[in-house]
């Protein structure tokens, strides 16, 4: 429907949809792919701002692209300025122009997937005092969990502070809201604390893992999950979509070069 009315930014938030779910899929070129589609369109638009840094960046620092992912955070807090966007909590969906601190918030899952660390407690820094005034509970769990992954990477890892911090996201999430993607990090944190599996503070929050894994509540979320297990569950390609005009009534989706 946005195609045929010619809504470029719902066309844009749309990529940048099809780009999470490729994410969240394990298809990281996928998700590339689909954010450089939606950036072409409109490279200046406030709507590229999400496709930068929750598309572009954190796909290419999953594959390891540590360049790539500095150039795509730095375009989105540029356009972040340029429009000067808000310093609230915007939701990650939202069809609004993402604000400043949605944008770190991702920048932070870049870093941690990079094994930055010192970047990682930079941003936390800079959004927290915002995270902590949002009423987005699993927002600050997935940033708490984040910091708690980098806190194991590095030449000085802080093991049982992460493992603190990762008990604390599981009691404050026992019984408030909760999103697949809570579960998923707070495993992400266990397998990245393998290597200190007989450090007590590990087995502690290994052992409060699993209880908390069994529970009704996150239970009934991991039966429930409809994430697609393929990538060509999301229907139609970058590649497939590029015969669209935006000149003809239709958007063109042709990635851009590099995708």
């Amino acid at each position: 429907m946005a195609q045929d009315i010619s809504d470029l930014e719902t066309v844009m938030w749309t990529h940048g949809t099809r780009s999470l779910s490729a994410y969240y899929a394990g298809d990281f070129a996928k998700a590339a792919a689909w954010a450089n589609a939606g950036i072409a369109l409109a490279p200046n638009h406030p709507q590229a701002i999400r496709l930068h840094v929750n598309g572009l960046a954190r796909a290419l620092a999953r594959q390891g692209d540590h360049a790539g992912t500095l150039r795509a955070i730095g375009v989105a807090e540029d356009l972040s300025s340029r429009h000067g966007v808000t310093t609230a909590l915007t939701p990650c969906i939202s069809m609004d122009p993402y604000g400043v601190t949605r944008t770190l918030a991702n920048a932070i899952t870049g870093h941690v997937a990079l094994g930055d660390t010192a970047e990682v407690l930079r941003y936390e820094t800079e959004i927290s005092e915002y995270v902590a005034a949002s009423d987005s509970h699993w927002t600050r769990s997935l940033v708490r969990l984040d910091v708690a992954t980098a806190l194991l990477s590095g030449r000085h890892p802080d093991v049982e502070h992460a493992m603190v911090i990762g008990l604390e996201v599981l009691q404050d999430a026992e019984d408030g809201p909760l999103i697949l993607s809570v579960v998923q990090r707070a495993h992400d944190l266990r397998r990245n604390s393998g290597d200190w599996a007989d450090v007590p503070a590990v087995r502690e929050y290994a052992e409060a893992l699993r209880a908390w894994s069994e529970t009704p509540h996150v239970r009934q979320l991991a039966g429930s999950a409809t994430m697609p297990t393929s990538p060509h569950a999301l229907g139609r390609t970058p590649r497939d979509a590029a015969t669209d005009h935006f000149a003809s009534g239709r958007v063109s989706f042709r990635p851009s070069a590099g995708s």
